[in-house]
């Protein structure tokens, strides 16, 4: 195992094992039809022969080993969503981290995947002050929509006669749409790898 050293614009130091483990989870056809549309990176069959390169680069290494060949073909059968540190044994105990060639093929996978992909996968998501803000924003959001109705039931009690409790209703409503609207914003920078979440 080793530090592999940035390459691309985009790239970070990262182990050698997860470099390639990554790679080789990443780019499998599962985890390619689970995935939203990739920002960047080469069309979808140059990825597929990158990952079949370097599948087969990392096949020939655990070769010789009988119980690490059958872990190392059950792992394309995995559920989408599946890890990339489950490939990390096969790769360490093969040996294929410390390989040039499977080094070089990970990374004309990542290249391929794009720089998106690589930052999802290896690149720590930062904390940021701008999500933690957010963060309370929305909460300030919700809250103030809250007082609000509350305010406007008493007023509707006072002027027309209207039961205050119903503003119960209004704030569960309003509580509702402000949590889908927090979660779609969520979800779409969360597709975006290196950008800092919102944190209640």
């Amino acid at each position: 195992m080793h530090t592999v050293r940035p390459v691309l614009p985009w790239e970070i130091p990262v182990l050698s094992d997860a470099f390639v483990a990554g790679a080789l989870a990443r780019a499998r056809p599962a985890e390619r039809s689970r995935r939203t549309r990739r920002v960047g990176g080469l069309p979808e069959d140059a990825v597929a022969g990158r990952h079949a390169r370097l599948r087969e680069l990392v096949a020939r290494r655990v070769a010789a080993d009988a119980p690490l060949t059958e872990r190392f073909a059950h792992l394309d059968q995995r559920e989408s969503g599946a890890s990339w540190t489950a490939w990390q044994t096969a790769v360490a105990r093969a040996g294929a981290d410390d390989d040039p060639e499977v080094v070089a093929a990970a990374r004309a996978v990542w290249e391929a995947l794009g720089p998106n992909a690589y930052r999802l996968e290896l690149v720590p998501r930062p904390a940021t002050t701008a999500g933690v803000l957010e963060g309370r924003l929305w909460l300030l959001v919700a809250a103030l929509g809250c007082v609000g109705l509350v305010a406007a039931g008493a007023v509707a009690e006072q002027r027309f006669g209207w039961s205050g409790w119903l503003c119960v209703p209004a704030i569960t409503v309003w509580l509702v749409l402000v949590g889908r609207a927090f979660t779609v914003r969520y979800r779409a920078r969360e597709r975006l790898g290196g950008r800092g979440l919102p944190r209640l």
